[in-house]
């Protein structure tokens, strides 16, 4: 169990032991920085309770592994934010270079990641017609995807991943603002105390820090007292912005950020990437934002904000528009504001100069907090900074 965990022994031996011996609590929670493999842990967890044969080995051919694999198992239930335009990008590129059917497995992942956020079992308000048409036709392709008569040349496969990927962007663009809505974490809490069909209920929540009070509360309910067979698997690249109250529901397993030769490995074994020596982040980013334009505008205008030199707002904002197309926009502007970062030498700064960069950069950080940790609007928060200084030098 866990053969596709690279990396974080500790985690997964802490894991492995509880499992086997019948003491893994309900509700639990794994934190550690992004591309940790956090999210592969909390699927394989899920997968390891439920299978038919009690061993959870990746290979397992029972029914349940079978459905968790394709991640379609029924008692399963995945939400929050995760970038999804960049897993569904770099896993239709590890396809586009091999097109064995284990390669579109990860592909098929990724997008179905996606589609499990607009499960009509959960839904809030009223539906989307379009929105259910197109989520029909992009599960309809996945299956085709996976399906062991495709035959495996590129010239095969890749037609019919490049109109997934079209597909699943389009419906990217759908996502709502706010991942943790508090009707939605209510139906999903009300959810896990029916009786499954089949077994145990899993329910993960990934970057569980982004809810709001009111939908930590709406789960604190269930974390307090879970169902019998419901198991709650939270996840966190930022611990300390989840409440103390759902903290002390949960036993944490803690991933660490992985050496540069232990990602250069989980490039070469997961993705069929080779000769890149920049780590996980720097190749996602690669991948996802590339060269484009308007991202180096977007952070040629970061740079000169945080330097106090002159910009104009209005290009920088149209930058972020067309970079963000297809794009995470917490995940856009995390990366453009590291990307400024490395372009500045606050050796080769005056006194006066150095004043006005730490709190121009202590002002971005903040924004930026406001997006990744309180899930505010990117777009909005972006606007929202460079105009604030718009007045100044």
């Amino acid at each position: 169990m866990f053969e596709n965990v690279i990396g974080q022994d500790a985690a997964v031996s802490a894991i492995v032991h509880d499992l086997k011996g019948g003491t893994l609590p309900p509700t639990l929670l794994i934190d550690g920085p992004r591309y940790s493999g956090k999210g592969t842990i909390a699927l394989e967890i899920a997968r390891v309770l439920t299978c038919r044969n009690g061993r959870g080995d990746w290979s397992c051919d029972c029914a349940s592994c079978r459905l968790h694999r394709e991640l379609a198992y029924p008692e399963f239930v995945a939400f929050g934010p995760r970038d999804f335009a960049a897993d569904i990008a770099i896993s239709a590129e590890t396809v586009r270079r091999d097109p064995r059917r284990a390669r579109r497995f990860l592909f098929v992942r990724s997008v179905r990641r996606l589609a499990q956020r607009f499960d009509p079992r959960f839904r809030v308000g009223r539906g989307d017609a379009a929105v259910d048409r197109l989520l029909e036709k992009l599960l309809e392709s996945t299956d085709s995807l996976l399906d062991e008569r495709l035959s495996e040349p590129a010239g095969v496969v890749q037609p019919a991943v490049d109109g997934v990927v079209s597909e699943a962007l389009s419906l990217v663009r759908h996502l709502p603002n706010d991942h943790y809505p508090v009707d939605r974490v209510r139906a999903i809490t009300s959810w896990s105390r029916v009786a499954g069909a089949q077994g145990s209920k899993v329910v993960v929540c990934e970057e569980a820090h982004t809810m709001q009070s009111s939908a930590q509360n709406a789960l604190l309910k269930v974390l307090e007292e879970p169902p019998q067979g419901v198991y709650f698997v939270l996840c966190s690249s930022r611990p300390s912005a989840i409440r103390d109250t759902v903290l002390s529901r949960v036993r944490r397993y803690s991933t660490v950020q992985r050496a540069p030769g232990v990602e250069t490995d989980v490039l070469a074994r997961i993705f069929s990437v080779t000769g890149f020596d920049g780590g996980l982040e720097r190749y996602f980013r690669r991948v996802t934002i590339g060269a484009d334009d308007g991202y180096a505008v977007l952070v040629e205008s970061l740079r000169a904000f945080v330097r106090g030199n002159p910009f104009d707002p209005d290009r920088a904002v149209e930058a972020f528009q067309r970079a963000v197309e297809g794009v995470d926009g917490r995940a856009l502007i995390v990366a453009a504001a590291d990307d400024a970062a490395r372009g500045i030498d606050i050796s080769d700064t005056t006194a006066l100069d150095r004043d006005v960069l730490r709190r121009r950069w202590g002002l971005l950080r903040r924004h930026i907090d406001r997006v990744t940790a309180r899930n505010i609007n990117a777009a909005a928060t972006f606007r929202s900074l460079l105009f604030s200084q718009r007045g100044e030098a």
